[in-house]
């Protein structure tokens, strides 16, 4: 049986034939499941973005929410565009992409990005971690025991008034 070789690996034409019908299956089954875009816009009025779906639906976002488009001019976000079969939405002059999945769920940026506009920072959640733990330091105090472990054996503590 001769193989066809593509790039570094060589692959009959039977199991090539079968990879190729594999992954048209796999495609056909997500065009049917995933959420798709068919227009974004700006809502000017509302400073909302405006995500119209294929199956009807229409999602409204708030711009703040949304990194790179939070501090972007209306005319720049207005020259959004969808990705193919609008899964994808795209702002070249911009430089920002987004999966329409991450947007439906919440994702609005970064790790950093979503702590910032929640109100916190990472150094805030620790010291608020830190403060509730009753130590100032970065590292949680284990919970409340009756006993202090030294080495393999336990001692009661102390109590003075």
């Amino acid at each position: 049986m001769k193989k066809i070789k593509i790039g570094q690996w060589e692959v009959s034409r039977e199991e090539l034939d079968r990879q190729i019908e594999e992954a048209t299956r796999r495609g056909e089954e997500q065009l049917k499941t995933e959420r798709q875009a068919k227009r974004i816009s700006l809502d000017r009025n509302k400073n909302k973005l405006v995500i119209d779906l294929k199956d009807g639906a229409t999602v409204l976002l708030p711009l703040n929410l949304i990194q790179g488009l939070a501090d972007a001019s209306p005319s720049e976000i207005e020259k959004g565009k969808l990705g193919p079969r609008g899964a994808y939405l795209h702002w070249d002059n911009i430089g920002v992409d987004f999966t329409l999945a991450g947007l439906l769920n919440g994702v609005y940026g970064t790790k950093k990005w979503m702590d910032k506009i929640r109100g916190q920072t990472r150094s805030a959640r620790a010291r608020g971690t830190s403060w509730t733990n009753g130590r100032r330091s970065e590292k949680p105090r284990m919970a409340a025991s009756p006993r202090k472990r030294v080495g393999k054996k336990t001692t009661k503590r102390s109590r003075t008034k």
